[in-house]
């Protein structure tokens, strides 16, 4: 009879408050491991969507250059490859470069200002603009807003816009099909990346690093064989750089350009 009392007495205060610590710790581990879980898998998507973002724009850069053409025969202006310091507008630009340099430091992101931020070149084989897909304009109409596709086109790449950026800020660049020989106007202009908040370019002449390079004031019509990008996109205090070789140069260690001859 005894035994059978003790086997009915229940569940002391003791061992509840001993079950629910246990209850409350596992509830706890497991809390936070799903935190952790979450913010683990937050990142991890915001670094791959950085990454996309990154590899988007290089990508796009890399195409524009890759196709980067300029005529050797002088007498052809229409074609010229233009790089150095934005002072506000592109004829000042081509007026400022040209003057060489041979350091691997030059143009950092923090060298005071004095970046190499732009560019004005010609290239060969523009793919058709997407917006001619989408519009409803009659053939005439899109081959005067776009430009005849193939033949020469400008591009410029600038943080600097050409004309009122309407409130947009970023990398821009402007295009005009076919190229007309005067690199400091003309085309249309839009917002290549709003993500880009600094960018330099360095060209490789065969031997050494330039800030700038200017083929209408060089004794060549020659192109760099590389072209060094590092940029920084807004909220990243990161330096993100890549390099670009441009096929249609002809630079080498053996046959590098005289950037200032």
């Amino acid at each position: 009879m005894r035994g059978n009392v003790m086997n009915r007495r229940g569940v002391t205060l003791v061992e509840l408050l001993i079950a629910l610590a246990i209850v409350a710790l596992v509830t706890a581990t497991s809390g936070r491991a799903l935190v952790t879980s979450l913010s683990y898998g937050d990142r991890m998507r915001l670094g791959r969507e950085d990454q996309s973002k990154r590899q988007s724009f290089e990508d796009g850069i890399r195409s524009l250059l890759s196709a980067t053409y300029v005529d050797p025969d002088a007498t052809n202006g229409n074609t010229y490859f233009i790089g150095g310091k934005s002072s506000g507008t592109p004829t000042q630009l081509g007026q400022t470069s040209g003057q060489g340099g041979n350091g691997s430091n030059s143009g950092t992101l923090t060298d005071g200002g004095t970046a190499p931020d732009s560019m004005i070149f010609t290239i060969t084989g523009a793919r058709l603009s997407g917006a001619v897909l989408d519009s409803t304009n009659d053939f005439e109409t899109n081959n005067q807003k776009f430009g005849p596709v193939g033949g020469v086109s400008e591009i410029a790449l600038s943080l600097t816009a050409n004309n009122d950026p309407g409130g947009h800020q970023g990398l821009f660049i402007r295009r005009q099909t076919p190229a007309d020989g005067d690199h400091t106007q003309g085309g249309f202009q839009s917002v290549l990346s709003p993500d880009v908040s600094q960018i330099t370019f360095e060209y490789f002449d065969g031997t050494n690093w330039d800030p700038q390079w200017d083929t209408t004031t060089q004794g060549s019509r020659r192109l760099p064989s590389l072209i060094r990008v590092t940029y920084r996109f807004t909220q990243d205090n990161r330096d993100h750089i890549f390099m670009v070789r441009i096929p249609a140069s002809d630079a080498t260690a053996t046959n590098p350009v005289a950037v200032n001859g």
